[in-house]
This record gives structure tokens, sequence and C-alpha cells, in this order.
């Protein structure tokens, strides 16, 4: 039994925002689980104390050099757009991150994964804002604020169960 036409038409707004909620939860969730795979990332890779940082680092400065140019990205594209290139992006550098043969290509692909995931939590809130009537625009807040919160929470117990009981590299997969 499949979800009708007539369903999504008229859920439209609250399924777009749940979908882009659960992107920004993994981006969010691929911020916080490295920490806590460092050491099995650094043995598996072959890292010196002083380059595993940069696997930290990379993610963080891209995301840093998205978010201001998120805006001006939007307008250009368009938010859905600007939204689907930013997961697709995300998607692949997690994916490559996961098949990451070196210490450098894994600050590479952590780079672009930051890049590409900077734009998905302002695109989320410029969502939320407008499709939704302002006065919804505190709980839009809210709930974004608890799903960045649920992240921290989840990012490092899962980081943590994966690098221990499977492998490192299904921290990014």
């Amino acid at each position: 039994m499949g979800i009708s036409s007539a369903y999504l038409k008229k859920n439209y707004k609250k399924i777009a925002f749940w979908t882009m909620s659960f992107g920004m939860l993994l981006n969010l969730i691929s911020v916080q689980n490295v920490s806590s795979a460092y050491k099995n990332i650094q043995g598996g890779l072959s890292a010196g104390p002083d380059q595993i940082s940069w696997v930290l680092s990379s993610f963080l400065i891209a995301e840093v050099v998205m978010l201001p140019i998120s805006g001006w990205l939007m307008r250009a594209l368009s938010t859905r757009v600007f939204f689907c290139i930013c997961s697709a992006g995300f998607a692949l550098a997690s994916l490559l991150c996961g098949l990451s043969w070196s210490i450098d290509s894994m600050i590479v692909f952590r780079a672009m994964q930051g890049f590409f995931g900077g734009g998905m939590m302002p695109a989320t809130f410029a969502i939320g804002f407008t499709l939704f009537p302002k006065k919804d625009t505190q709980k839009i807040t809210i709930l974004v604020g608890f799903i960045a919160t649920m992240a921290s929470l989840l990012g490092p117990l899962l980081g943590g169960y994966l690098s221990e009981s499977v492998s490192w590299r299904w921290v990014f997969i």
C-alpha cells in the first residue's frame, strides 16, 4: 500500500521539511561521530597524531566556508536545487570517506563532506521559514535545535559503536 498523491499534495510541506531535517541530522551526526572513532581511523590509515586532527578540522573549515555563500547559492539555484546538490554531494563525500585509502584522501573527502554539509542547515531553516506561516517560526526553530541536540547525543554513540563493532569505515557509510 503506497502513499496516495492526494496525501502528498496535502502534506508536501511537512514531508519536504522532515526530509530535509533528516538530511541535516545526518550531516550533524557526521561532525560528532568521528571524534569517537579517531583511534580506529588513525590506525586504519596509519596516520600520525598531528594528521588525524585534520579529519575533523578540514570538515569544519569547509563547512564555515559554505555557510556565508549558501544564501547566495539558494537564491541563484533555488533552495530545493541547492539542498539536493548539497545532499548528493554530502552522500558522495561520505561514501568516499568510507573508502579512503590514505590520510590525505580522507582529509580531502572530509573537506568535501563539510562543504556540502554546510549548506544543508541554512537550506533547512530557509525551507522551514518559507513553507510554514510566520506563527510557526518559533516551532521550526525549536525543532531544528532539537535535531541538532539529538545529533550531539547520537553522533558519538553511533561512531563509537560502529568503529568498535564493525569498522571505522562504516562511520561514514
